[in-house]
């Protein structure tokens, strides 16, 4: 019981920490299923991390409430969703009926008119699609911080916190009806355009130490007991060089791993049943195609975001190694 226990405590701390983890508790259900553990077990495995993640979603709401009147489980949410909009924005024409608030139909304006300037500029969409990480969230100049900018004017953390929260409620009205509308678009100019991010993720701001600055903020100085706020390094983008390893090493180990796969099923004379008796792999295929289908559907992937998948890859590529050695 201790190990469902312990199973379920890291499914929900998970479930706290990134977006990532929407899917672990399928992935964890999976294994359960196909274990040979009892029923019960199977089922208590099942439904005690459910119940844990359910109730830390409704009582993040309510505190989402308390602070800024809106019940939200994640305040990026809104940002995310109109943030990947934007990037079919100039592909698609919107009509300004599929909005049903007036905080929409101002953003849509706005970003008429952001596009209207940029539209047919020679080389944008190669900008866009090369851009590392959301650049609609990212570039003040961009709809969405020319919104938050206009109507939001925090001075505290706390203030900020709300105005980001009360704003992505907005954002997520103009977001979403977009998508929506036109989910053929969304495949072809986000989804599609993602794969090369997921394949050759960019390295994003672990490339660069301290974002190039030599200050830390005040919280961060009282973490680490610094003296000062000051800090150096022998070289600010000496990490990056050294990181940008992982860049290639990501795509290098996905295509070893497919390679083996291919030539395990091959070796097997496509025999499904003895394939699917080795429970371990169809598992980690299963998490490998939610993780895929996640990344290039639902944000900008960056190299920080595949951190656990190439570890499981790297993993699973030897156990590979090991079925095809005998």
């Amino acid at each position: 019981f201790y190990q469902l226990l312990t199973q379920s405590l890291l499914l929900f701390l998970c479930f706290t920490i990134r977006n990532n983890a929407y899917y672990y508790p399928l992935v964890s259900a999976v294994a359960l299923i196909i274990s040979s553990q009892s029923k019960i077990r199977k089922i208590i495995g099942i439904v005690l991390p459910s119940l844990m993640i359910i109730s830390f979603i409704l009582f993040t709401r309510e505190a989402a409430f308390k602070l800024t009147g809106t019940r939200q489980f994640s305040l990026f949410t809104g940002w995310q969703l109109a943030n990947n909009a934007l990037y079919i924005y100039d592909k698609v024409d919107v009509d300004s009926d599929i909005f049903s608030s007036r905080e929409a139909k101002e953003i849509n304006t706005t970003s008429e008119r952001y596009f209207s300037g940029i539209r047919n500029h020679e080389g944008y969409r190669d900008f866009v699609e090369s851009y590392v990480g959301n650049l609609y969230i990212r570039e003040p100049k961009a709809p969405l911080k020319q919104y938050y900018a206009k109507h939001y004017f925090p001075k505290t953390t706390l203030e900020v916190v709300s105005a980001w929260a009360q704003v992505s409620v907005v954002f997520e009205s103009f977001g979403k009806p977009i998508i929506l509308s036109h989910p053929i678009s969304y495949i072809q100019y986000f989804v599609l355009p993602n794969i090369k991010h997921y394949l050759l993720p960019p390295l994003s701001h672990i490339g660069l130490y301290n974002y190039g600055t030599n200050e830390i903020d005040p919280i961060a100085k009282l973490w680490f007991h610094y003296p000062t706020n000051k800090i150096h390094s022998i070289s600010a983008e000496f990490q990056g060089n050294l990181l940008i390893i992982y860049k290639f090493f990501f795509f290098f180990v996905n295509l070893y791993f497919l390679f083996n796969l291919t030539f395990l099923i091959y070796k097997t004379k496509f025999n499904l049943k003895e394939f699917l008796s080795k429970k371990e792999l169809p598992l980690v295929i299963f998490f490998l195609i939610l993780n895929f289908g996640f990344s290039i559907s639902t944000t900008v992937n960056i190299l920080r975001y595949q951190y656990i998948s190439m570890i499981i890859l790297v993993s699973f590529t030897m156990v590979l190694n090991e079925y095809l050695s005998h």
